[in-house]
């Protein structure tokens, strides 16, 4: 199944995480995600609207908008264009790119950091230092 990142600057919904996915009020149904026009006039102001702020962005056939950002919940006839939760953000603001493994890492050992109780937290010391006394020292 291919996953999907919105490629609004302020936005983080990915469809690889479902569990942290933003759905706004006036999205009926499921969130969709809806790539980049062929139509170059459509493609254009796409692109306008979405790069505020943004340093460096390119749209390609890849990238995709979520349905927040549209006043129908898709592209009409009517609202073509993404407008809304459009956020200008910094200039120097880099598009955005994949999360890194890295963070999703790190968030479920700050999890499992939390669950330990001060006892647990005690006695992992305790450990630590008779682990390091154990260590044999080189002259």
């Amino acid at each position: 199944m291919p996953s999907y990142r919105c490629c609004v600057g302020t936005c983080s919904n990915d469809s690889r995480y479902r569990e942290n996915i933003v759905k706004r009020g006036h999205v009926q149904g499921e969130l969709k995600w809806h790539h980049f026009p062929e139509d170059d006039g459509v493609r254009v102001q796409w692109v306008a609207n979405i790069s505020w702020g943004i340093k460096g962005f390119v749209a390609s056939t890849y990238k995709t908008v979520c349905s927040n950002h549209f006043k129908y919940g898709k592209p009409t006839s009517a609202s073509p264009h993404p407008t809304l939760y459009l956020v200008k953000s910094d200039i120097c603001k880099q598009s955005p790119r994949k999360r890194r493994k890295l963070v999703y890492r790190q968030q479920i050992l700050n999890q499992l950091n939390l669950r330990q109780s001060p006892k647990d937290e005690n006695q992992r010391k305790q450990q630590h230092n008779v682990q390091l006394k154990a260590l044999p020292l080189h002259s």
